[in-house]
């Protein structure tokens, strides 16, 4: 999970196909703004299964 602030009213939100990119697709003041994202770091969930 990761929260931004980006000035920009977000409406769609999307991952690449490698999971090294996150793809958002926003409004501010009626232009259209692309904002993509690096994915440098992921952590992975442990399952514990008892």
């Amino acid at each position: 999970m990761c929260v931004f602030n980006c000035g920009v009213d977000i409406f769609y939100v999307t991952m690449s196909r490698d999971k090294g990119t996150i793809i958002a697709l926003g409004d501010k003041f009626l232009a259209r703004k692309l904002i993509m994202l690096q994915v440098v770091r992921t952590m992975k969930k442990k399952i514990v299964s008892s």
